[in-house]
């Protein structure tokens, strides 16, 4: 996981373009002498370090919080039913400290630019940790191919919750596969909310991608993106697919629309 990006793949439009930034925390660079961790509030011994972990800084300077995405790698069941247990839902707010010396490190691949400049938070370097709320959590728990399938067979996930074989995380490039970039996009808040998929006219906001001459073709019509595809609602007469996004890519969806 330390070739993914800063942003988790298939979760750059997480959050329907509300102000925010991600950051990788974890794995940490080797030039991090620490890196950011959950705890509980008031405890010094409730504290939780994930195999891989990214941060959503959203909010203003008033009313901050961070939403989070964490994979954890895990060796068992037993292990798994350990890890589950931490980011199980509670009564109790969950917190993820910053420490400063991560914060004042600059963020990778982009050298001119701290890490507490790119949360958007700060309007000057702190002088000591940076202490968040954490507001929803997203985990994707890695298993070997044999136990993912005896705990897929019998278990259910929580909606925080995805589940996968460590194979499917650790080949070559395979966050870049489209196939991983559309299940981690399950993750995503957005993913709950069917009206996500509105896009405003002349720019497609969800992919950052302008898309003035298909909006010509629309006309005022509202145009809608399901799984790979653009559709122009016409009314109240159902939908017709404009063009596909990415490619050739078979959606179910979109098939059911144009019938």
């Amino acid at each position: 996981m330390r070739a993914w990006p800063q942003t988790p793949p298939g979760l750059e439009n997480a959050d329907f373009g509300a102000a925010g930034a991600w950051l990788k925390a974890r794995p940490c660079s080797e030039t991090d002498p620490e890196s950011p961790l959950l705890k509980v509030p008031g405890s010094a011994r409730m504290r939780t370090v994930p195999d891989g972990l990214w941060l959503w800084f959203g909010g203003d300077a008033n009313d901050p919080y961070v939403d989070l995405f964490a994979v954890e790698v895990c060796g068992g069941l037993q292990n798994l039913l350990d890890k589950r247990s931490r980011y199980a839902p509670s009564l109790h707010s969950l917190l993820i400290t910053c420490p400063l010396a991560w914060l004042l490190s600059p963020v990778p691949g982009n050298e001119a630019v701290p890490r507490w400049q790119a949360t958007g938070l700060l309007d000057q370097a702190p002088s000591r940790a940076l202490v968040l709320p954490v507001r929803d959590i997203r985990v994707l728990y890695a298993l070997k191919p044999r136990q993912f399938q005896e705990f897929a067979c019998g278990s259910l996930a929580h909606a925080h919750e995805l589940f996968a074989p460590i194979d499917a995380l650790t080949g070559i490039g395979a966050w870049r596969a489209p196939a991983m970039r559309d299940f981690l996009g399950r993750a995503a808040r957005r993913a709950s909310f069917w009206d996500s998929a509105i896009v405003p006219q002349g720019r497609d906001e969800s992919r950052g991608r302008h898309i003035a001459s298909f909006a010509s073709q629309a006309g005022n019509h509202p145009v809608r993106i399901v799984g790979n595809q653009r559709i122009d609602t016409e009314g109240d007469h159902g939908f017709n697919v404009a063009r596909e996004i990415d490619g050739p890519r078979y959606d179910r969806e979109a098939e059911r629309l144009r019938q």
